[in-house]
Formats: C-alpha cells, structure tokens, sequence
C-alpha cells in the first residue's frame, strides 16, 4: 500500500502518510517490506481484525534510509477476511531533522530518486487456496494502478517535460480505462520525444478505441522511423485485420513474424483467417505453432482440433 501525491512542504515537521487496504480474503502474512527516504522518522505499519483488535506488522520510531529491507516474520500471522491492513509514516522535513538532506529545507513531493520523498509498505501474504490468490488480485489491482497513477501525476507536475512520465501515466491512464486522458499524455510523450515507441503507444490507444485510420497512421509513422519494428508491423495488421482488408492483414501478419517468429498473437490470427477461407494446412501450421508458444492456449487447441477432423 502507498500513498504517491505527497507534497511536504519546508519546515514541515508532523507531515502523515496513511493508508490502509481491507482484505477481501483469509490470509497469512509472511513478511513486510517498509520503503521511504530520508525524511521519514517513524514507520508503523498494524492489521485491525474484524473483531477490533490489532495485530503490529512493523513498528520503527526513528527510521533510517539504509534500513529499507524485507522483514520476514517468525511466525506467519494470520488475518481473516475483512481485517484492515494500515500503514501510517511521520516525515519530518525541518531543519531539527539531522537526517534531512536539504539545508535549508526545501518542498519535496513525491519521486523515486532519493532526492524526493516515498512512502510504501509492501506485506507479502499467502492466501489459502488458488482461488482466494485470484480473487486477492482483482481486488487490489485498482488500488495498486490507482496509487501508480497519482505517484505519476505528482511526478510529472515537477518534471513536466519528462516524455517518459507521460508515456507512463498515459498508459496508466488507459489501464484503468480513460482512453482520452491516455491519449492526451502520449500525444505530449510524442511531441516532446518523437521515438518509434511514442507512436506505437499512440497506435494502441487508438485501435483500442477503434480509431482504425488514426491508429493505422500512428504505426506507418513509426514504421517510417523504425521498418524493423515487429510490434508496429502487428497493430497494422490489426487494422487491417478490423476493417476487413483481409489480404493486407495476411501480409501484415506474415511481416510481423518475419521480424519475430516468436511471435503467438500474429501465428493465431494468420491461422484464424487462413482456416476461414479454407486454407487448413496453413492455418494448421500456424496453430501448431502459438501451441508450442503457449502450451495452454485452450483457444488454439480447439481451432486446431476443428481443422484437424
């Protein structure tokens, strides 16, 4: 757990972190990982049971940079479903901080270089059964992009001409489904660093969006700068593929493994067009192949067991 739009100001001496997950499932922590920098002073991080008692996770009164590690427990810890993991750091940015590395103190936000400030407590816990680890990972994966996104967003109000910020948030943004806040942030990534990659990170909000011709552009345009490059030469054929210009996306697709024949996704759709017109043997071929890629595509096994009566 995290909190990433710090902003202490100079002078600060009481600044809190807090934040806190409640657990959708039984688990057994086995370990804790507490990470921030130099202003930091105390880090506690505790579990509230269901029944109102708490259980200590980590308690340090006067932390120290160095001892960022990972601190495993002697016993696991059990937490049953519905108790609230917590976290709550004291930073201390004044000039009574000896461990303060500006002098004077200046405003510090949140970073991940030294010079800035962060704030995490990472809690290793083992689920009781497979099914309770996948319904542990739904439920915090909002949290976890929701923390990435304001951490960014804080970064890049200090770094406003940093073009890899942008591509980050951008495609926080679009993780989490705000296709239009995606787009702007990597449009700003390809103004300020016209790469290759800016536009093929374009491309793929686009033809997540249907915006085939816009997106169709995008990878032309970083084709132009990098011919070689085996994930644009896809997501043309992907266009191609979506507007129904079937022989393009075959030759697009053929391109694309050229360049990566390791390549599952192009082998899968090539297959699946050459088996709809008719084109078994090569279609079989195809399929055969993004098996030995990935052994448990039950997608492929099953085109391939239709071709192969």
């Amino acid at each position: 757990m995290t909190i990433e739009e710090r902003d202490i100001a100079a002078g600060r001496r009481d600044y809190v972190n807090a934040d806190s997950y409640r657990l959708p499932v039984d688990v057994d922590v086995l370990a804790v990982q507490p990470h921030a920098h130099y202003l930091a002073r105390e880090i506690h991080g505790f579990a509230t049971l269901p029944d109102g008692s708490t259980r200590e996770l980590i308690d340090i009164k006067e932390w120290d940079f160095h001892w960022q590690d990972v601190y495993q427990l002697a016993v696991p810890l059990a937490l049953p479903r519905g108790s609230v993991i917590a976290m709550r750091y004291t930073y201390d940015n004044s000039a009574a901080n000896p461990k303060n590395p500006n002098k004077p103190p200046r405003r510090v936000t949140f970073g991940q270089t030294s010079a800035s400030e962060m704030g995490s407590l990472w809690v290793q816990v083992l689920p009781h059964s497979s099914a309770d680890l996948e319904a542990l990972d739904r439920d915090v994966a909002p949290k976890i992009l929701a923390d990435d996104i304001a951490g960014d967003e804080k970064w890049l109000e200090m770094n406003p001409g940093d073009a890899r910020l942008h591509a980050e948030l951008g495609a926080a943004y679009f993780e989490a489904g705000r296709v239009d806040d995606a787009l702007a942030q990597l449009r700003e990534a390809v103004r300020l660093d016209p790469a290759p990659l800016r536009h093929y990170d374009v491309g793929r909000v686009l033809l997540q969006a249907r915006h085939f011709s816009e997106a169709g552009a995008e990878f032309n345009q970083a084709l132009a700068m990098k011919p070689d490059m085996p994930e644009a030469v896809y997501g043309l054929a992907l266009v191609f593929d979506s507007l129904g210009r079937l022989d393009e996306a075959i030759n697009a697709y053929t391109r694309a493994l050229r360049l990566n024949l390791a390549y599952a996704d192009a082998h899968f759709n090539l297959a699946r067009i050459l088996a709809a017109q008719g084109r078994s043997a090569e279609a079989i071929a195809h399929y055969e192949e993004v098996l030995k890629l990935r052994p448990d595509d039950d997608e492929a096994k099953n085109a391939l067991a239709r071709l192969a009566r």
